[in-house]
């Protein structure tokens, strides 16, 4: 299979070599699987070219796309890396409903490398300031806290770092109650008139946690 899979490489141009990986399976008599990848030369992220019916990319955005550029490739995580980063870097400019969509292209061999080119789309929507942030009445965060200790308030752009960590704060007064696995919903609204995105928080707090047994070694 390995030597039929490195001809089909072959008749694209692409001389390669590759490898396999078995694995066993997790019982006795279990079925195993044989995992098969290019050893040589390395796949690597290509050029990554802009879509042309796509809206234009700032220059911060162009630079994490060359960044990313030469980067190991993976089939399921390369498509997703650029698709986050591009992402999270919208919303941090207050682009709430920015959506990236990566395609790979064919493959393409050169002297010491097998590129794998993409094809890029943004569509970034409209730039928001921050609303209001309402909270669930069962919500374990105290508002007037939460407002003390903010760093976005009304009107400021909503940039998607500092609300992530509005998030994490509400998740960690849930820690402190014993809630070690509270999972936070911030649920977005648009009021796209005005430009504010406006957020509903609530909490699926989980089970309480106990202090179990503590023991220390080598003190």
């Amino acid at each position: 299979v390995r030597a039929a899979l490195e001809q089909i490489l072959a008749a694209q141009g692409i001389k390669a070599t590759v490898q396999t990986v078995a694995t066993a399976g997790t019982a006795p008599g279990a079925a195993g699987t044989v995992n098969f990848s290019i050893a040589s030369p390395p796949v690597v992220v290509g050029e990554i070219h802009l879509d042309s019916k796509s809206h234009a990319l700032d220059p911060g955005a162009d630079q994490i796309l060359t960044k990313l550029t030469g980067a190991p490739y993976d089939l399921d995580g390369s498509p997703s890396q650029i698709a986050t980063y591009l992402s999270n870097y919208y919303h941090d400019k207050g682009y709430v409903e920015a959506h990236v969509e990566t395609a790979p292209m064919d493959a393409r061999a050169t002297a010491d490398a097998i590129q794998i080119p993409f094809k890029v789309s943004l569509t970034p929507g409209m730039q928001y300031h921050l609303g209001e942030i309402r909270f669930a009445p069962d919500l374990v965060a105290s508002h007037a806290d939460f407002d003390r200790q903010s760093a976005i308030h009304f009107g400021d752009l909503a940039e998607g770092q500092k609300l992530t960590k509005e998030w994490q704060y509400i998740s960690r007064q849930y820690h402190n109650h014993g809630y070690m696995q509270a999972s936070i919903h911030p649920t977005p609204s648009f009021d796209r008139f005005k430009a504010l995105v406006s957020y509903d928080v609530t909490a699926d707090p989980g089970p309480v946690y106990t202090m179990g047994k503590l023991t220390i070694e080598n003190v």
